[in-house]
């Protein structure tokens, strides 16, 4: 999986997916000039966007060039066509905003770093402007699963890691990088467990990096730090809509006990 990451003045790290289906170009030009330092604004009439306008300049043209993003979206300002208010300005969106002419949406925030963004936003509108550094992430620091999930009789997660192109499955140990997290997955699939009527497993992704690179024949360990359900809501049957309102707000409620 290709992305950057930002580091900021206190040397915490927010990871980026490019968007290398929908913006190759973009993406691949902004990759050539990495690493870069800058110093990082807050929008005036954008919203909640930190921006530059002194980022190396890329001859590129419009693409998946929009005026509207999702919180956690990168915008690059394409140099054509020439009228182009935002030629060469490049913004990272922690939450709501609508820019002031399209730009190429790029790339976009991990999900388990959402929070981090949020926070140093909120901290460059408050404090000032602040000193970021971009540069490449390392492909295989960051990996993807997703697969079903069960938890045995001895307490250990155990991951069925499913890759239809390729036609195969593995099984791979889950370890949770801290107790609030085996606790969370715990708690979760207590509960789930529960509303599927003693299923043993259910659907989840998760990220994190693998310990080791044993064949595909033998368990492999795979340290990870965020998971998440996946179509939760849709995998309960024969519920009603209250018991499905009551779950998502369960759910909800155990999500933000997580972060």
């Amino acid at each position: 999986m290709k992305g950057f990451k930002l580091t900021t003045s206190d040397n915490q790290e927010i990871r980026f997916k490019l968007y290398t289906d929908i913006a190759p170009v973009t993406s691949n030009a902004f990759v050539d000039i990495l690493p870069f330092t800058r110093t990082f604004h807050h929008a005036r009439v954008s919203g909640h966007e930190i921006w530059i306008d002194d980022v190396p300049q890329l001859d590129i043209i419009q693409e998946n060039a929009s005026i509207f993003t999702e919180p956690g979206e990168v915008v690059f300002g394409p140099t054509k066509p020439a009228r182009t208010k935002t030629a060469n300005c490049f913004g990272i969106y922690y939450g709501e905003g609508k820019g002031l002419d399209a730009c190429n949406i790029f790339a976009k925030v991990i999900e388990s770093d959402q929070q981090k963004l949020i926070a140093l936003g909120n901290r460059i509108w408050k404090n000032g402007s602040q000193d970021l550094t971009c540069d490449q992430m390392n492909e295989d620091s960051l990996v993807f699963l997703k697969g079903t999930l069960n938890i045995n009789s001895k307490d250990t997660i155990v991951f069925e890691n499913i890759d239809k192109k390729n036609h195969w499955q593995r099984k791979i140990h889950l370890i949770p990088c801290s107790n609030n997290l085996k606790d969370y997955i715990f708690s979760t699939y207590d509960s789930y467990l529960y509303l599927k009527k003693f299923d043993e497993k259910f659907w989840v992704s998760v990220e994190g990096k693998f310990l080791n690179t044993d064949t595909l024949e033998s368990p492999q360990q795979f340290l990870f730090h965020f998971v998440a359900l996946i179509d939760e809501l849709e995998a309960i049957t024969d519920s009603s809509h209250a018991m499905r309102e009551m779950t998502k707000e369960r759910l909800d409620s155990l999500n933000k006990t997580n972060h």
